[in-house]
């Protein structure tokens, strides 16, 4: 799920804590109905039995399957749809900070990392006018004026997020000595 939408597995991988909360709630509204309906002798008066049953286990994953998942997928997809938008806006934004860059172009873009690679011109434009209304960038025209424009970055976005830098900096370098690492052992 996280290769189509990372933010969509991130919700559904919670479904697990999801599910037990559920079960108890469906349980204590089972118990409540029950005892309200007629004198159940299975209940004892000292409480609410301390088993969830495997119908109200069933029913509860029936509601999590059929109804909440179908929902999260249609949210995610359609009402986020921008958030493919957010995670390349945050690659790009990482870049410039890892790299501390002081200008950047589309090429420079598609040179990030595997999110940013195949991205056309159309689609890089958007993102970099994004972090330009976001006070990261200045538009600068290009050589030509066939030629995609060029951005100069804001210099305080890199003493503003320096930290941020440093952090993004490292977890490439990780990146890139494990998939160094795991190529090296498989030769």
């Amino acid at each position: 799920m996280e290769t189509i939408n990372r933010k969509l597995a991130s919700h559904i991988g919670k479904y697990d804590g999801l599910f037990a909360r559920l079960c108890v709630i469906w349980h204590c509204v089972e118990y409540v109905e029950s005892t309200m309906l007629c004198d159940a002798p299975e209940f004892d008066s000292a409480g609410l039995p301390g088993t969830v049953t495997e119908a109200t286990a069933q029913r509860v994953a029936e509601f999590l399957h059929r109804f909440l998942l179908a929902h999260s997928i249609a949210f995610y997809s359609g009402v986020l749809g921008l958030s493919d938008d957010h995670d390349r806006l945050t690659s790009i934004a990482g870049h410039i900070l890892a790299h501390k860059l002081e200008r950047i172009t589309n090429r420079d873009v598609q040179r990030g990392d595997k999110t940013m690679r195949g991205l056309k011109e159309f689609e890089i434009r958007p993102l970099l006018e994004q972090l330009a209304a976001l006070g990261w960038l200045d538009k600068l025209e290009g050589p030509r004026p066939s030629s995609p424009p060029h951005w100069q970055v804001n210099p305080m976005v890199h003493s503003r997020f320096a930290a941020r830098g440093q952090r993004e900096l490292a977890r490439r370098k990780e990146a890139r000595e494990t998939i160094q690492a795991l190529a090296g052992s498989r030769q």
